[in-house]
């Protein structure tokens, strides 16, 4: 089974709480555009760069499941954390939520068709 594409978390490197998710098919292609000004409106203000890969979400089948996902993650975070700076872990916490509001959503019981949380980098030294 071929896989579509990655939710992921980036990370401004010199503003640790700025952080976007998003969503495509090739991950270090636009980490690159991110990082060039070339991508979302929300990562190009040059004072945020560069930003690193924090974690990602594999396993979608198909584009549509990775769009509806990566809704789903945002919305909980901005419904979890409505007016403070959410915290890395508090994000990918909600990820996890969001992870199994999916597998309910569409009715995942198996391995196959999981999604699965990459965590990049870690919080401690």
């Amino acid at each position: 089974m071929k896989f579509k594409g990655y939710c992921y978390l980036v990370i401004s490197i010199p503003q640790p709480p700025k952080t976007f998710i998003g969503q495509k098919k090739k991950l270090k292609k636009w980490l690159h555009q991110h990082n060039s000004g070339w991508s979302h409106h929300w990562t190009d203000d040059i004072s945020y760069r560069p930003w690193v890969y924090f974690a990602y979400v594999v396993g979608f089948q198909k584009r549509s499941q990775r769009l509806y996902f990566k809704h789903s993650w945002q919305h909980l975070v901005e419904n979890s954390f409505p007016h403070q700076s959410e915290m890395l872990m508090q994000i990918l916490h909600v990820c996890e939520l969001a992870i199994s509001k999916y597998h309910e959503d569409y009715s995942i019981v198996s391995d196959v068709g999981k999604l699965r949380l990459i965590q990049l980098l870690s919080l401690t030294s």
